[in-house]
């Protein structure tokens, strides 16, 4: 009875879901393609053309909407399969059979682990093998009009560059803070004020050379300084577009690859690890506040459940962004600006749970 009994609840959860699922990645694209639709009709020389594009764009973006929405959405469906359950005075019914609340809810607890597990896994393995073709399809088929911004590569030569912004507009590109170092000389960085290519070689203007790794831009007299520095690279003004940093496209360990090689973005990196982790878990902590407040309300219907989810996933997301800015500004340690809304929200969800009459 027990086994049915969960498959049941799971059904009543994953049949909202999906349809939320549906319909929030269908109202994203509806818009975001109202926005692009002109650069993607003016790619496109046939009605199959400008459909494959279509496709092709939101097929590839997928797990990053996935990745940013599916927090969201399990908190609503977990609420709408509760607020159905108790519409049909099902909870009523489970509770005088002798079932208590915390196991009414259980499956959905293992179904939201579950799922922050798939989460975990979409942003270790299947975004950053999509990172740079994230970038050159969305390149390719809207075009940008944007300085590209926070650019990381790495040359043939072992030649690592952290670039603060890439500049076309006046037709020749250019660099301007450039922070540079070598993975055989880890001892060793460079920051340009300015670089531009000639004759196959990066050209670097007003460089700070030092042995210390730089805060930010330099500030204190470094160990040298030269008017130029001529650097011979295989990387190119095309390959720093699409090679554009996003911490959410880059695995835990790519990650501390990138802040062993540039200390100084240490703090900021450690805190966007320890806050991508916490995420994961979001989905269990979140379903622990929301679900007491399904069962301590009269008037069940979708609107209050939609509601619900929505006030709970903002007031976590708030709280998170707020830690997330006190740890980049070294307010907070990496781990408490990555996991104390955690605590702070599962804590309030355990004591909620726990209060529940059984």
């Amino acid at each position: 009875m027990q086994k049915s009994f969960d498959r049941y609840v799971a059904r009543s959860f994953l049949t909202p879901w999906t349809l939320c699922t549906g319909c929030v990645i269908g109202l994203y694209v509806v818009i975001d393609l109202f926005e692009h639709l002109n650069d993607f009709i003016s790619r496109a020389t046939s009605w199959g053309g400008f459909l494959f594009s279509v496709f092709r764009y939101y097929a590839t973006i997928m797990p990053l909407i996935l990745s940013r929405i599916m927090w969201v959405i399990t908190v609503i469906s977990v609420l709408l399969a509760l607020f159905r359950l108790a519409r049909h005075n099902e909870l009523t019914t489970l509770k005088a059979c002798g079932i208590s609340f915390q196991r009414t809810v259980l499956p959905l607890l293992i179904i939201g682990a579950i799922l922050g597990s798939l989460l975990a896994l979409n942003q270790e393995i299947l975004m950053p093998s999509l990172d740079s073709s994230m970038r050159r399809v969305s390149l390719e088929l809207c075009g940008s009009e944007e300085v590209p911004e926070d650019l990381f590569a790495v040359d043939v030569h072992g030649q690592a560059f952290l670039v603060t912004a890439l500049h076309t507009n006046d037709g020749r590109p250019w660099l301007s803070g450039v922070y540079m170092t070598r993975r055989d000389e880890p001892g060793t960085f460079f920051y340009a004020e300015t670089g531009h290519w000639e004759n196959g070689e990066l050209v670097l203007r007003n460089v700070f050379h030092s042995t210390a790794s730089f805060s930010e831009i330099p500030k204190k007299t470094p160990q040298k300084t030269l008017d130029e520095l001529r650097v011979a690279t295989d990387l190119d003004d095309k390959e720093f577009i699409v090679s554009e940093f996003f911490a959410e496209l880059k695995t835990i360990g790519q990650l501390r690859r990138i802040y062993t090689l540039f200390p100084h973005m240490a703090q900021r990196l450690k805190v966007a690890i320890h806050t991508r982790l916490a995420f994961c878990v979001a989905n269990v902590v979140l379903i622990l506040v929301a679900v007491p407040y399904a069962f301590q309300q009269e008037n069940r219907n979708t609107l209050v459940g939609i509601g619900a989810g929505l006030l709970v996933a903002i007031a976590y997301y708030l709280v998170s962004m707020f830690c997330e800015s006190l740890g980049n500004n070294s307010v907070l340690t990496p781990s408490m600006a990555g996991w104390l809304p955690i605590v702070a929200f599962g804590g309030l969800g355990v004591f909620l749970f726990r209060s529940m009459p059984t």
